[in-house]
């Protein structure tokens, strides 16, 4: 009698325990991945490496300074500050028509007080009177967030130019003045390459057709008077904003190029992560409920069993 085996491996039982196991850790796998993956492609996940190579580029600039000297030196025959972001003038004359008598009054960290009222409109009466390019023109030079913050005295009164990215713009109606001055229009913004802090600048004459409203993202440039670090609440805590007063902005409507119109709509990797979650979770419901129904599994069959029950079996 000759017996012919049947050699080949019986198919997996995805529904045993094994199994599920296996199928289980490997869709997580996946998902840790996919996670790995979303948040890689996060710039602010980096910026550590930045901050360390920086500190580094300090560490270094502080071996070579000579001993005693200070991050900031004032050099008394020239009156010039000379900081680690710029040199600031302190002799330069002010913008034709600022007042310095009424800036000394005007208070940092602190709310909007009657003390600066002077100050306010003495330059809200400038930028009424002369014209954007003038002021430009005039500029003190490009500053950022950390520079107005921590120099204040500095700049109070000077025309300097910043740019970034506009988040609100609100109406504001005017102080009492005999300006003719109604209203102007609160914009918070946040400086290109600096933190994620507001700057507040309060405009005369935006442009025509800038967008109005609690939540924009509107590129902007701008020259103005810088006024003084205000102090405000978000309703939780209390905050501190470098404030300008422009005569207008610099700005371009960005348009969606017909690429961005047409683009299919894609899923993010942080939906693909979710999604792949919901189905594994889905999935071991599924597998547990069919588990339950079968109920334990019974004695797996030999392999002669398995070829007497098929008839795998000839007799010669």
């Amino acid at each position: 009698m000759v017996r012919f085996r049947n050699n080949r491996q019986s198919p997996r039982n995805y529904l045993s325990r094994r199994e599920q196991r296996r199928l289980l850790v490997l869709v997580f796998m996946l998902g840790l991945v996919l996670l790995a993956m979303h948040e890689a492609r996060q710039p602010q996940n980096w910026r550590w490496l930045w901050t360390l190579g920086n500190r580094r580029a300090d560490a270094t600039a502080a071996s070579a300074r000579p001993a005693g000297a200070a991050e900031e030196a004032l050099d008394h025959s020239t009156g010039r500050v000379a900081a680690a972001d710029g040199v600031i003038d302190r002799t330069q004359a002010f913008f034709p028509g600022v007042n310095p008598e009424y800036l000394k009054s005007v208070e940092d960290n602190t709310v909007f007080r009657k003390s600066g009222r002077d100050a306010w409109l003495n330059l809200l009466d400038v930028l009424h009177a002369q014209d954007a390019q003038t002021l430009e023109a005039a500029s003190s030079g490009n500053v950022g967030y950390l520079q107005l913050l921590k120099q204040p005295d500095q700049y109070r009164g000077r025309l300097v130019s910043l740019g970034g990215l506009a988040l609100r713009c609100l109406p504001v109606e005017a102080v009492p003045n005999e300006l003719g001055i109604r209203r102007y229009y609160q914009i918070s913004m946040r400086c290109a390459g600096g933190p994620a802090r507001a700057v507040i600048v309060y405009c005369l004459d935006p442009p025509a057709n800038f967008p109005t409203g609690e939540q924009i993202r509107q590129p902007i440039e701008l020259t103005g008077f810088f006024f003084k670090n205000l102090a405000f609440t978000d309703g939780q805590q209390m905050h501190v904003a470098p404030t300008l007063l422009a005569r207008t902005i610099d700005w371009t409507p960005t348009q969606p190029s017909n690429a961005a119109k047409n683009a299919v709509p894609t899923v993010s990797l942080g939906a693909l992560t979710v999604l792949v979650g919901i189905a594994a979770a889905v999935a071991g419901l599924c597998i547990w409920f069919v588990n339950r129904r079968a109920g334990p599994a019974g004695p797996r069959r030999s392999a002669a069993e398995d070829d007497a029950a098929t008839g795998n079996c000839f007799d010669k």
